[in-house]
């Protein structure tokens, strides 16, 4: 099973944000760190307006998971994370300098993919 989700919003300025996460396994009670020396480079992203990012690191506290085994829907997954985010693209395979600090919280029903 993998957890994927995609949040399409608006930050505290008003700006587009547009989310994809793609996790292995189901987010459950407690607090897990996912890095891409383990996953992918794009196994979290995210689209600030125009300003696209992808998360090296980040660290979930989930408080709340109920999901539904049945039909593989969340019902709710409430989730506060902060981790280390990047610009797109690498060059010459090397990370770019800017390393920028994330964090944030979400509250959904979702569906994963079995």
């Amino acid at each position: 099973m993998e957890s994927n989700f995609v949040i399409d919003s608006k930050d505290q300025n008003g700006n587009p944000i547009y989310s994809e996460l793609l996790l292995p396994g189901t987010f459950n009670n407690g607090t897990t760190t996912y890095t891409n020396d383990t996953l992918s480079v794009d196994f979290f992203t995210i689209d600030i307006d125009t300003f696209n990012l992808y998360i090296s690191a980040v660290t979930f506290d989930v408080l709340e998971s109920n999901l539904s085994q049945q039909d593989g829907i969340y019902r709710p997954v409430t989730v506060n994370f902060n981790g280390v985010a990047h610009s797109f693209p690498w060059y010459a395979g090397q990370p770019p300098i800017d390393t920028i600090a994330i964090s944030g919280s979400f509250c959904l029903n979702g569906i994963i993919t079995p």
